[in-house]
């Protein structure tokens, strides 16, 4: 290992919050050197014992690159959601080429709809980090896919919103709450079941900072693969998302376990898988395979687009 940080390809991580340590938890362990640029040196007190190929820029993005820095090789994007739109559109005229963004990447439609432009015409590799696509559970459930034929999933997209602390959130990231951190859920069912083709919905009732609260709704993929979901946030529930195969049914609730559950006449037979815990989950296998360039498993922007348009047309939302 090179004992001089110069000699080391970059990667910057920007942004300072509690998901900024997960990602250097990870990092360190690859042979790279890591700029982490954020706005306050009290955000980055935990994280002074990252000192392995690490170094600290602060004043945000905007004031380092007016220092005309080298072009990292690679750039993780893990700022407030209300501030990943404008941090991707300064990286990308800056001329950075690779790109992954924590979810949602945007909070409107129209801000997804720019960036896809942009992206295509600057040619940047730009992936949209959804975790749970990473999990060693999921990839369990791939292999059972490539055996066994899907014949429906049912998803619970219930929020336990008394656990939120309304206060670390802005007022435009609660009313898109469900883009910032429900869409855990759809993203992961979408992934593995198909893009959704065509859906029936309900959605009614309000609490002050989001609209709507409770949904319901069926459809099917185009993978021809029928989906049936609820969710309510004022009730009694939790993420859950169920996968019906013939003869067994792979459960995952809470999401990061999964039993599976084979019926027969006489019984039934469960098998329990556990994910990864040195790290937080899909985490290691995210990294990697964004810094190795394996980028087929990620969100991308036009799934992204395609997950926005279901989301805005089960809650009736114009933008």
């Amino acid at each position: 290992m090179p004992n001089n940080l110069k000699e080391l390809k970059n990667i910057w991580l920007i942004g300072g919050g509690k998901i900024s340590i997960e990602y250097l938890k990870v990092l360190t362990n690859f042979n790279k050197k890591i700029i982490l640029i954020t706005r306050r040196k009290k955000q980055v007190n935990l994280m002074k014992k990252f000192k392995k190929n690490v170094s600290f820029q602060y004043g945000g993005l905007s004031k380092f690159l007016k220092s005309n820095p080298q072009k990292p090789e690679k750039v993780i994007l893990a700022v407030n959601t209300r501030y990943l739109y404008k941090m991707s559109e300064l990286l990308i005229n800056y001329g950075i080429k690779s790109i992954m963004v924590e979810k949602p990447a945007a909070l409107k439609l129209l801000e997804l709809k720019k960036l896809k432009k942009i992206i295509s015409k600057k040619n940047v590799k730009y992936v949209i980090a959804y975790n749970r696509r990473f999990y060693g559970s999921i990839n369990y459930i791939k292999k059972l896919i490539l055996k066994n034929r899907i014949r429906g999933v049912y998803f619970d997209l219930t929020e336990w919103i008394h656990k939120i602390k309304l206060s670390d959130y802005s007022r435009l990231e609660l009313k898109k709450w469900f883009l910032c951190n429900t869409s855990h859920i759809t993203d992961l069912v979408f992934y593995l079941a198909g893009q959704p083709k065509k859906v029936s919905y309900l959605n009614k009732d309000s609490i002050k900072w989001h609209k709507p609260v409770l949904f319901n709704g069926n459809g099917i993929t185009k993978k021809n693969i029928p989906f049936v979901y609820r969710g309510d946030w004022l009730s009694h529930g939790r993420w859950e998302i169920k996968i019906f195969f013939k003869g067994f049914v792979a459960k995952l609730k809470p999401i990061e376990s999964l039993n599976i559950e084979y019926i027969s006449k006489k019984n039934i037979k469960i098998e329990k898988f556990k994910n990864e815990s040195k790290y937080k989950p899909g985490f290691y296998n995210m990294c990697n395979s964004f810094i190795k360039n394996n980028l087929q498993e990620f969100c991308t922007i036009d799934q992204q687009i395609n997950n926005f348009k279901f989301v805005h047309r089960i809650l009736g939302w114009k933008d």
